[in-house]
């Protein structure tokens, strides 16, 4: 990002452009990355041209950018020989695009008691394995009656049976209910994180554009099992 940032304002500074403008990745306080938009002009100059004075702003842009790199990752996925590879890789993109911990996808039992099982999935390990589990008790069963739940913290106080957020020391969670081309519920996306996590406009949008994707895949799923 250094390079293209300096030659721009180099350029800039040469008088070769009206304004400068560039995006990079600065590094926060707390030592995360973020996505920037640096914009500024030159307000003075000598008579030869040599800028004196500048404004300029920086712009946070990481959402919006997370959210590009997000489904352009998943648009050029060419891996499509299993739709459970595709579904793996979008947990992945999911983590990396809204900084959480763990991602999976879960295809809903509609039989008696509900249940899930987790088909594909993303940690700081991995791939998850495979593992079928209750909602009752479970933040999942609130997701499943309302279609979307997120919890900011103490999600492990709020659902003391529920043992895999001990397991994986999970502080917030966010959920949500994935529909087929019947609008019948067949899945759920679920993000679990061991930091709080606010719920913003833009990480919602994301979650539920990646879902719909994830509902096409799932219920493409169900339909290969079937066949065989």
């Amino acid at each position: 990002d250094l390079d293209a940032a300096l030659a721009e304002f180099k350029k800039h500074i040469r008088g070769e452009t009206e304004t400068y403008r560039a995006e990079y990745r600065m590094k926060a306080k707390g030592g995360s990355w973020r996505w920037i938009q640096d914009v500024g002009r030159v307000i003075e100059r000598t008579e030869n041209g040599v800028a004196l004075r500048a404004i300029g702003v920086h712009i946070d842009i990481d959402q919006s950018k997370r959210l590009e790199h997000a489904l352009s990752s998943i648009v050029s996925f060419r891996q499509i020989d299993s739709s459970e590879s595709m579904l793996q890789h979008m947990c992945r993109v999911l983590t990396e695009a809204l900084d959480v911990d763990i991602a999976c996808i879960a295809k809903l039992d509609g039989h008696g008691v509900p249940s899930a099982r987790v088909i594909a999935g993303w940690s700081p390990e991995g791939p998850t394995s495979e593992f079928e589990y209750d909602l009752h008790g479970t933040p999942c069963e609130v997701t499943h009656r309302s279609d979307y739940c997120h919890i900011e913290n103490q999600v492990q106080s709020s659902f003391p049976s529920d043992l895999f957020l001990t397991e994986v020391g999970a502080a917030s969670y966010t959920g949500l209910v994935l529909r087929d081309s019947s609008n019948e519920p067949i899945g759920l996306l679920v993000l679990l994180d061991t930091k709080d996590r606010r719920d913003t406009p833009e990480s919602q949008s994301m979650l539920r554009l990646i879902g719909a994707r994830a509902a096409a895949e799932l219920e493409r799923h169900q339909i290969e099992v079937e066949l065989h």
